[in-house]
């Protein structure tokens, strides 16, 4: 992971005063206020974002060494047994553990049951037009609200293309 150039963006709790003591350094040295502002935002979200893939590449690192080393438990758990049975040998005393014993093995069971299932053959609106007609059910009013999550108005970054 190689960072640009840090700024303070990356570590920064108040982005805004950051971002007014940038300005008052760019002005002080008569730089082009826009271009080096908008530079300075980008180079601390670009850095942000390699950390973050970083960050996210070494989780799936881990993730995948902590499946194989999940299989080779399981494979160490199965071929002893398999190794212990074929020897003979139900039981073992140990000092680092207390013993280790064969579990029994149990065969895939695969059980069939039938069950009762409503199928109507006609919509449901034909059904709900024919119980409201027997009076055996009403339409009532509900009101149903939904609530979306308020977003913030946030930086959009585009990047030049690199050749």
């Amino acid at each position: 992971m190689e960072i640009l150039k840090p700024t303070n963006l990356e570590t920064s709790s108040d982005i805004t005063s950051t971002l007014n003591f940038k300005l008052q350094a760019i002005s002080k040295r008569d730089l082009p206020v826009a271009v080096t502002l908008a530079d300075y935002i980008a180079l601390g979200v670009k850095n942000l974002e390699k950390k973050y893939r970083y960050v996210d590449d070494v989780i799936k690192t881990y993730q995948a060494e902590k499946e194989a080393i999940k299989g080779q438990i399981e494979r160490v758990k199965i071929d002893g047994a398999k190794f212990l049975v074929e020897n003979g040998i139900e039981r073992l005393d140990g000092v680092v553990c207390s013993s280790i014993t064969v579990t029994k093995e149990k065969p895939e069971i695969i059980e069939k049951t039938e069950k009762r299932e409503f199928v109507p053959l006609v919509s449901e609106a034909e059904i709900e037009e024919l119980l409201l007609s027997l009076g055996k059910a009403e339409i009532r009013s509900i009101i149903v609200e939904k609530t979306s999550k308020a977003i913030p108005a946030k930086l959009r970054i585009n990047y030049k293309k690199s050749a």
